[in-house]
């Protein structure tokens, strides 16, 4: 998902808002990856998802899903929008381990519980917690993935939230094990924020988009925020990601 300001709620911008979605895609296909492209996230997502059927929620137009299939993945795609369903189904109709299909994150009843290995979220949350009722909907998302993980499966959520915001909304609701990278941003993002608000770039920056990611971490959840602290690290050079490990059945934990 991305931002912008087309459906409004309150007199505000809603990113969480499927009409939103369809004014944004309509007109001529174009692939834009918000944070990163492929290429950057291709290590990641080889050491931290495991190989096997992966649930991609609020693909957009995003070429990742591509990447992953290249490397053997299957990889079924959602969004809330029909516009960009219909135009990825049409791109990607030679490459049969890509589905596609519409769905809202929060109640995603066409997919069988239990039915994935792992789950990839570029800023889907992001955008549903943009709304009034955001943390109602974004407690609906997270245990729709919880439902539809099989037990042991990795939940991956790339974010604009740091640990201090993102933490407790995933410690409450599901993940017992979650570990957390920092991420440079790439150079792109962090000159529009120099311009903005006069900071100088960090020294630890990404030159763009496909550079492969050299991430800070991973910690556990319980030492993210005092680490980031203690390197006295400025949250805004950095996106984030959580790699949430879903529970074993207690009698699988019980066997010796």
């Amino acid at each position: 998902m991305a931002a912008a300001a087309i459906a409004t709620e309150a007199g505000r911008p809603t990113y969480s808002a499927g009409a939103y979605w369809d004014t944004r895609y309509m007109g001529p296909a174009k692939n834009f990856d918000w944070f990163f492209n492929y290429p950057a996230l291709k290590s990641l997502l080889r050491e931290y998802l495991p190989s096997g059927r992966v649930l991609h929620v609020g693909c957009g137009n995003s070429n990742i899903q591509e990447g992953m299939a290249a490397d053997g993945f299957t990889v079924t795609n959602v969004d809330i929008s029909p516009v960009v369903i219909e135009q990825m189904k049409h791109q990607h109709a030679d490459i049969h381990s890509l589905d596609y299909m519409v769905a809202d994150c929060r109640d995603m009843r066409q997919l069988e519980s239990s039915s994935f290995q792992s789950c990839i979220d570029k800023g889907t949350l992001d955008a549903v917690l943009c709304s009034q009722s955001g943390q109602i909907d974004a407690v609906k998302y997270l245990h729709e993935i919880d439902r539809l993980l099989e037990p042991g499966g990795k939940f991956l959520l790339i974010s604009l939230g740091a640990p201090s915001a993102r933490l407790a909304l995933l410690q409450k609701q599901l993940w017992d094990y979650i570990q957390v990278l920092l991420l440079p941003k790439p150079l792109l993002y962090l000159r529009s924020d120099a311009v903005m608000t006069g900071r100088p770039l960090p020294l630890n920056c990404a030159a763009n988009k496909d550079e492969p990611i050299q991430a800070l971490g991973p910690w556990p959840a319980s030492a993210a925020v005092q680490e980031v602290a203690s390197q006295e690290l400025d949250t805004r050079d950095y996106f984030f990601a959580y790699i949430c490990t879903k529970p074993q059945l207690l009698e699988q934990q019980s066997e010796p």
